[in-house]
């Protein structure tokens, strides 16, 4: 993955240089033709090039160093916006910036993994998918930056994780190389019910709105279980056997 999005991104910077090239050469040659003042230029050689609109505002920027290099094109009014390449020795990004700069879309690679990323117009809720030497991560976000889905996944196991719109959890899916479990939560924050597995059996568990479990069902690997039932305090008041 990280070999191919790099090559996309060398092709990108490649395909504006060429563009750009292409239209300053004909730009030039154009008014050398028409004017018959300025000889044709062949090649540029420069570390920064600069484009400029009639108001002498930059519209396009290239750019290199020791560590790569980068284009940056803006929109006509500088405010709305604009879209950015570079490239160094850890990776490269493409991102797409929106008005005042807040970012939309990114695509990054790093030494490790990447990320894409995607937002709205207002910065706010979004898609996000990264992954590193450990695993990936998976995050959707509402527009109030609360509500969201998250997918972890790493060298022990993986996770989900379902939020509602004022940010409580509502459910949890793990798993890791012992077992797994579900936590389903009430809007509360502390009513819930509980399914686990491991290598020793299973049961669940449900808890009631002060977190105190109220019923809990138990079964081992030797097939012996339990099931007993407590009150609002936490006291048993029944149990099988």
């Amino acid at each position: 993955m990280k070999k191919s999005l790099e090559k996309v991104m060398y092709m990108g910077i490649g395909a504006v240089i060429a563009l750009l090239s292409f239209g300053l050469g004909n730009l030039h040659r154009n008014t050398a033709n028409a004017q018959g003042e300025a000889p044709i230029v062949d090649l540029i050689r420069c570390r920064q090039l600069e484009i400029v609109n009639a108001d002498g505002l930059n519209n396009v920027i290239l750019s290199s160093n020791e560590q790569g290099g980068s284009v940056e094109v803006y929109s006509e009014e500088l405010l709305l916006g604009k879209v950015r390449l570079s490239i160094s020795e850890n990776g490269g990004d493409v991102s797409v910036h929106g008005k005042n700069y807040k970012d939309l879309a990114s695509l990054r690679i790093i030494a490790d993994g990447g990320s894409v990323a995607v937002r709205r117009e207002d910065g706010k809720g979004g898609a996000m998918l990264s992954t590193d030497e450990d695993g990936g991560v998976v995050n959707i976000i509402n527009k109030e930056n609360k509500g969201s889905v998250s997918l972890y996944n790493h060298k022990n196991g993986a996770f989900m994780d379902f939020y509602g719109k004022e940010g409580q959890r509502l459910r949890l899916i793990m798993s890791d190389e012992f077992g797994g479990g579900v936590l389903i939560s009430g809007k509360d924050k502390q009513s819930s019910v509980l399914l686990s597995n491991d290598e020793y059996g299973g049961g669940i568990a449900i808890f009631n709105k002060v977190g105190k479990i109220v019923g809990q069902f138990s079964v081992s690997d030797i097939g012996s279980g339990m099931l007993s039932t407590r009150d609002k305090h936490g006291y048993k008041t029944g149990s099988v056997p």
